[in-house]
């Protein structure tokens, strides 16, 4: 049934609390005016050329938010756009970290009319150390906008010895919101995070990992490197495909080639061995979610679901926290804690297991942008399953759960089928009737 909307209202009675403890921070000079091209040294000794297209401005605060997971490189990278970007990430990853400080900030849907956040997560060796962040640089690379983020440490001379972790939030403007994978995080001159190489090795058609890093870059080293020649395509079909964001790459290596649009090279002994030794490694990654984790991931499987009329129920299967709507008087009337069988979680393991989650891109629409509602839906599905975390949001879609398209509707049947689980338990069924209602 439908809801009339008095949602903001209730957005920001739940996510807006009195910023408390913080003093204001003055905004860091940036400006958009061009700046001259460089040189650029990094760690690794790799020379970086440009930089040219300007400055984006920002607004830094420094919390200092302990916590982690043991393991953990940084600096992480996250992107905010939204109140509920913001809610999912307290919910999800940052329920590693002490985030009262964060909290007490008071971002809510007002601030995310005409900005953006960008968290970047740091570890220090002393929690004496300070940070200055000096700049956010821009470039452009084609259809695709770099960012470069430069942060210089504040180190006294006498400091204790206790290991810290810290968010840098930089407020900045919402046209100029990065993707992760675009953001460059360079401390002290030394780069720390390059911008993201992804890879997916797919093996055959029932699994596949995906992974970055130094081995990501090798691996593309070799495969982006070859001189392909479209004349000389063979009829075998190749045995293991290495899907990235703009090029899928067919390899055979019993038959020595690899393949791509740009067509067929043959492979060195070198190459050959190097990329034999890549394979091995790559088939000892847990499985993607694309493919079927075996039965010891399934321990460390959770989930959390979104869904509803503007997003109004969610679910986490972590903590068991089931809400029922945020479009209240008393919202905390509406949440409950629910904790689902094993049977239960493994038919939500199931549906995740088919859906191919790793296909999706991070923000989607499954009906491509061709219908629209009043009120709408959003959806967001996040998983975590042998330590990788995946998140596809769809916000503010058609109402309804039918697509004009195969990859749209399974993605959308998964959704009602696991809230369907939800709303038919006896948790769901002793929360309050809905309060309000939308026209």
């Amino acid at each position: 049934m439908k809801r009339m909307g008095v949602l903001w209202l209730c957005f920001c009675l739940l996510l807006s609390l009195a910023a408390c403890g913080t003093a204001p921070v003055q905004p860091a000079e940036g400006t958009d005016t061009e700046i001259s091209s460089e040189l650029t040294a990094t760690s690794d000794g790799v020379i970086e050329i440009g930089w040219s297209d300007g400055t984006v401005e920002f607004s830094p605060r420094y919390l200092h938010t302990n916590g982690g997971k043991e393991g953990e490189r940084y600096p992480l990278v996250h992107v905010i756009r939204s109140a509920e970007d913001l809610t999912d990430y307290e919910a999800t990853a940052g329920q590693d970290f002490d985030l009262r400080t964060l909290s007490a900030l008071g971002y809510d849907q007002t601030f995310f009319v005409d900005k953006a956040l960008v968290f970047i997560v740091l570890e220090e060796p002393s929690s004496s150390n300070r940070h200055k962040v000096d700049q956010i640089k821009r470039r452009k690379n084609g259809d695709e906008t770099d960012f470069r983020v430069e942060i210089s440490s504040i180190v006294p001379e006498v400091g204790d010895c206790a290991m810290a972790q810290w968010h840098i939030v930089l407020e900045i403007p919402k046209d100029e919101a990065p993707e992760v994978e675009a953001v460059s995080v360079y401390k002290d001159g030394i780069l720390m995070k390059k911008k993201a190489l992804s890879v997916t090795y797919c093996f055959g058609t029932d699994s596949a990992t995906t992974f970055s890093g130094g081995q990501a870059e090798t691996l593309l080293g070799i495969l982006q490197n070859l001189n392909y020649d479209p004349m000389k395509i063979c009829n075998c079909a190749p045995q293991y495909q290495v899907k990235t964001e703009g090029e899928t790459y067919g390899i055979h290596l019993e038959e020595g080639y690899v393949r791509c649009s740009a067509g067929q090279a043959e492979l060195t002994e070198d190459q050959l061995s190097a990329l034999r030794e890549l394979h091995d490694w790559a088939k000892e990654q847990p499985s993607d979610l694309c493919g079927y984790p075996t039965e010891e991931y399934f321990n460390e499987f959770s989930f959390f679901l979104t869904w509803g009329c503007y997003g109004e129920s969610s679910y986490d299967s972590r903590t068991g926290r089931l809400v029922k709507t945020v479009n209240a008087t008393k919202p905390e009337d509406y949440v409950t804690t629910y904790r689902l069988s094993e049977e239960q979680k493994e038919k939500v393991y199931a549906l995740i297991q088919g859906l191919d989650l790793a296909s999706y891109p991070d923000f989607y629409d499954p009906h491509e942008g061709k219908i629209s509602s009043d009120p709408s839906m959003t959806l967001v599905l996040s998983v975590t399953v042998g330590g990788m975390q995946k998140t596809v949001q769809a916000k503010e879609i058609a109402l309804g759960y039918k697509a004009n398209n195969e990859k749209g509707q399974r993605f959308l049947t998964v959704c009602r089928e696991i809230s369907s689980l939800l709303t038919e338990t006896e948790a769901w069924k002793s929360l309050p009737e809905y309060e309000f209602f939308y026209s």
